[in-house]
């Protein structure tokens, strides 16, 4: 979707709770990654991507958000890799995050079609 634009990030100290999904991250620099729910943009995110008409933010829809943050990050990785860093990409994770993080969260908003969801991102501990 070519109306899409990046808010102002923000450190917070949670994760969010519901309407999201997560991908952990392990090596040498092990992260937790996030995409969730705003005010509706997560689902026009996910019927974008899939490029179908999803009616609710349910698995089918968390699914393809999976998928989009797999992609994320797997190109994260890749210039990692390149750099001698490894990561290796564990499923996405549709449950309440339970990983203790070392670091403060940061927590990028995105908007399409004046609605948000969240990109969020820690470092674990």
């Amino acid at each position: 979707d070519r109306h899409v634009y990046i808010g102002k990030a923000e450190m917070t100290s949670f994760f969010p709770e519901k309407n999201m999904v997560s991908q952990s991250l392990q090596g040498e620099h092990s992260l937790i990654s996030c995409l969730s729910e705003g005010n509706g943009a997560l689902l026009q995110a996910c019927c974008n991507y899939a490029q179908e008409a999803f009616e609710e933010l349910d698995l089918f829809a968390l699914d393809a958000a999976g998928e989009l943050l797999n992609c994320i990050n797997g190109l994260f990785a890749s210039v990692l890799s390149r750099e001698g860093t490894f990561l290796e990409l564990l499923p996405p994770n549709y449950d309440t995050i339970t990983a203790k993080t070392k670091t403060n969260i940061c927590k990028v908003p995105i908007f399409i079609d004046d609605k948000k969801f969240y990109f969020t991102v820690a470092e674990l501990a």
